[in-house]
């Protein structure tokens, strides 16, 4: 079955601690196969790198998959 969720976050500072929060109030954490999508407006592969390190130290094994409006 698959299932969908989206969370905004509006400042990468508050990435990590919503990430965690909202895992734990959906049940994410503990799942095997997670796929995320990330769109963003950042275009400085700095940035971008901090959010998936965020993303990977909440979610190790999820899959990302990413976009930005940048060219």
């Amino acid at each position: 079955m698959i299932k969908t969720y989206v969370l905004e976050i509006e400042s990468h500072s508050d990435l990590s601690s919503s990430l965690h929060t909202f895992c734990s109030q959906n049940n994410i954490a503990n799942e095997q196969e997670i796929l995320i999508q990330i769109f963003t407006c950042l275009t400085q592969k700095s940035a971008v790198a901090g959010i998936l390190s965020s993303i990977q130290s909440v979610l190790p094994d999820a899959k990302i998959l990413g976009t930005s409006t940048g060219s």
